[in-house]
């Protein structure tokens, strides 16, 4: 079971929102937003981002992508996203291939609304994406690539609110610097690798035992000795 890189990631970004919805996904009332005056440089030097002004950044210090969430602190599981790593893909139009074949996918699996369309960004040929699971998520993703690396920015929220969130989360997203970085084949490696971790985990928590461990596989193809996708894949099998 051969799985495309983009069809992964994206399969994490919308994962990650979809299990953390809930039923009280309001927000404390609109009021005029601002982004903060500081602006977010990658500590592993990927891009910098100057956040909307009060929301909270998760860093992931442990993954060797570059990866950070920005909260809304004013409204449940409203969050811009932001990864970037090595890229899997050679060229644009194999990054735009995927990304319509990782919309089909959701198509299916989550009877969505799922739109793909070319665009431009810093300066690059890109990839944008509307994601909506009626009455649960709505969600806009950008990707590009740029010298070896891919990008991936995204903004969600229940669909109540996000309209109401969406003009500072795009003016975050358009303050939004990549930063050319060599890496490094064994960096590739890493970044891959901790894709497919925390895919994985995801689809854990979804149910898809099956679909978990073809990930699993898959990373541990590119690092046999990974030692917490060989306790993943344990767990699974002693099931």
């Amino acid at each position: 079971m051969k799985l495309l890189n983009g069809n992964i990631l994206f399969a994490i970004l919308v994962a990650g929102f979809v299990l953390g919805i809930s039923e009280n996904s309001g927000s404390q009332g609109a009021k005029k937003q601002f982004l903060s005056d500081k602006i977010y440089s990658d500590p592993k030097g990927f891009f910098r981002i100057r956040p909307p002004e009060g929301w909270q950044i998760q860093e992931f210090r442990d993954d060797p992508r570059g990866k950070i969430k920005i909260i809304c602190t004013e409204a449940y599981n409203t969050v811009i996203q932001v990864i970037a790593m090595a890229s899997p893909f050679s060229n644009f139009e194999e990054l735009v291939r995927d990304s319509e074949g990782a919309a089909e996918r959701l198509r299916y699996k989550f009877n969505a609304d799922v739109t793909t369309e070319k665009t431009t960004f810093a300066n690059a040929k890109a990839v944008k994406v509307y994601f909506t699971m009626p009455g649960k998520l709505k969600q806009m993703q950008i990707q590009f690539l740029l010298g070896k690396n891919h990008y991936t920015l995204v903004y969600g929220a229940p669909p109540d609110i996000y309209e109401e969130f969406l003009p500072i989360a795009m003016i975050s997203i358009g303050s939004f610097e990549p930063i050319l970085k060599d890496v490094t084949e064994e960096e590739a490696i890493q970044h891959t690798v901790a894709s497919r971790l925390r895919t994985a985990k995801l689809i854990i928590q979804a149910g898809q035992k099956e679909y978990a461990l073809a990930v699993i596989n898959e990373g541990l193809q590119l690092n046999p000795d990974n030692k917490e996708l060989m306790e993943l894949k344990k767990q699974l099998e002693e099931k």
